[in-house]
């Protein structure tokens, strides 16, 4: 499969015996394309305008468990033309109304003109002290891609993925078992879990962006145990080097010192790319010298925290991401 520069079907899939049934509170700007018969949708006054667009939560059953998701729709927004998508998951104990106001990625999406879904963990975590998915959040995820296809023009060559922390390890297990749904990927906070190491075999190269802080002390830059749930993983240049040899990428490394934008936050940022690989591919790295644990950019964080330490202000993590992923399409 080749990946080409964007151009400016619905898609059903039926899970066996799962039962989708959507519950979306939603606003009278919100315009969306008619429901599966295998879908039931109510709507009430809950959504919020966030940036001139509209985000609002909803529920999907899958198997009898009912799981949620903020979703987000830029103004720019048309039934009649195929819009990208970006899934973006939380770290963990975390929500995705946080995840929204953290990374400020609404705002991309309203000048860019993608929609944003910001999926909920069941429960605490994506991916278990394991270092693999709860099975019934992967569940969820399919049947999410699903439901969005049937309610919104979403393009389906145009579906991204980025997730922070726990996260950010379900993000990676999605490029290795979804990849031929999903066209791009970006981890931030969060290097390859041991246990994806010897079954991620994905069927086409992957092209993914790495975020990281060598300051980590919840997920380590060298590697060894995530902290809390003492996952195994790798370092992340172990897992940059994972990626590329997945990839097959030939180039030497293209590295640059990025502008020291804030000379406040303590951080100094080293961008790498690797080129050179399969199918017009890339694997791309955001060293955060000095950093920590979190999204760079981060409107929360307005200073370093005992626990995650220093957060970037050099870079703003949505944009460096939208910037990645909008080069990329399935073909």
């Amino acid at each position: 499969m080749k990946f080409v520069k964007p151009r400016n079907l619905m898609k059903t899939i039926l899970y066996g015996s799962a039962v989708l049934t959507t519950v979306m509170s939603a606003c009278t700007s919100i315009q969306a394309r008619s429901p599966s018969p295998n879908s039931s949708v109510v709507s009430s006054e809950s959504g919020s305008t966030v940036d001139s667009g509209v985000m609002v939560l909803s529920d999907l059953s899958v198997n009898g468990v009912t799981h949620n998701y903020y979703l987000y729709t830029p103004t720019s927004y048309n039934p009649n033309n195929p819009t990208p998508l970006v899934l973006v998951f939380h770290g963990a104990g975390g929500r995705g109304d946080r995840m929204a106001l953290k990374t400020g990625m609404n705002q991309v999406a309203n000048r860019e003109g993608f929609i944003v879904a910001y999926p909920n963990a069941s429960g605490e975590f994506w991916v278990g002290q394991e270092g693999t998915p709860v099975r019934s959040e992967v569940i969820f995820i399919s049947a999410l891609l699903d439901t969005l296809m049937q309610t919104k023009h979403v393009d389906p060559n145009r579906i991204y993925a980025a997730g922070t922390s726990n996260g950010g390890f379900l993000t990676q297990f999605l490029a290795c078992n979804m990849s031929d749904k999903i066209a791009a990927f970006a981890a931030i906070s969060a290097t390859l879990p041991v246990a994806l190491q010897q079954s991620c075999n994905p069927p086409r190269a992957v092209p993914i962006m790495m975020i990281g802080g060598t300051e980590d002390q919840l997920v380590p830059w060298q590697g060894g145990r995530s902290r809390g749930q003492g996952i195994s993983i790798l370092s992340m240049p172990e897992t940059v080097d994972f990626w590329r040899a997945k990839n097959t990428c030939t180039s030497q490394v293209l590295a640059k010192n990025l502008p020291d934008v804030n000379l406040n936050d303590g951080t100094q940022v080293v961008r790498s790319e690797y080129q050179g690989c399969r199918n017009a591919s890339e694997v791309v790295l955001y060293k955060i010298e000095g950093g920590g644990h979190g999204w760079p950019g981060d409107t929360l964080r307005q200073q370093e925290n005992r626990l995650t330490g220093k957060v970037s202000k050099d870079i703003n993590g949505s944009e460096e991401v939208w910037k990645f992923f909008h080069q990329y399409q399935l073909r």
